[in-house]
């Protein structure tokens, strides 16, 4: 089963490095999107400050897809390592892999049970972080994690998905998008603990993924 498994220290370790910089891809690169420009005035100079806005909007969208991949790589990682770690720990297994896994990923809970190794990697505390760092640039972001989901794409890997509706508006009106995105992501799970041995033996036996010929 994908949603009991534990990986080893040193992958955590890089998982954390990894989330300290997800506010900084913000305002990575500028790219193409579709947006609506509301009343821009006839005066030049506010024209030319609406344009500087519309593309700092523009530039901000484009940073948080990036923002959005990692943020779905570390939450659905880190899900399944709690669930993993949870079933060990309690001697049984999920009952629900699709909706453990997405109440683990949005909210590190999973049957009123707190996970503690999802505390600020979950997907609403990615969103938290974000919109307070879209505030301060004069941006109104609304995200809407409309559902989750993971499954076992090959003997070494699984895949998670996320579909979010996504809105973001300047504070002053000027322009705003609206649109649906589904993020993916992928990560081994070689290396990790198969929890099988561990519920069936009573933890006496222990047993990591390996690739072998």
């Amino acid at each position: 089963m994908v949603n009991n498994i534990i990986p080893g220290k040193n992958k955590i370790t890089k998982i954390r490095k990894r989330g300290i910089f997800f506010t900084l891809a913000a305002l990575i690169m500028v790219s193409v999107a579709v947006f609506t420009v509301i009343n821009v005035p006839e005066d030049s100079a506010v024209k030319d400050a609406a344009e500087t806005r519309i593309v700092t909007l523009d530039s901000f969208f484009s940073g948080l897809g990036k923002d959005m991949e990692r943020a779905v790589y570390i939450s659905s990682f880190r899900a399944v390592l709690s669930l993993v770690q949870y079933a060990v720990t309690t001697g049984t297994y999920v009952s629900d892999t699709s909706s453990a896994f997405k109440s683990a990923a949005i909210n590190g809970t999973y049957e009123n049970y707190t996970l503690p190794l999802m505390k600020n990697a979950t997907l609403n505390d990615w969103y938290l972080r974000i919109n307070e760092y879209a505030k301060q640039t004069g941006i109104l972001l609304n995200i809407t994690f409309v559902d989750i989901k993971i499954e076992h794409i090959s003997p070494w890997k699984v895949k998670a998905s996320l579909t979010a509706d996504v809105e973001v508006r300047d504070v002053n009106g000027l322009a705003e998008f609206k649109g649906s995105r589904e993020i993916k992501s992928e990560f081994s799970i070689i290396g990790f603990e198969d929890p099988v041995y561990p519920l069936n033996t009573f933890g006496r036996v222990t047993n990591r993924i390996n690739q072998t010929t």
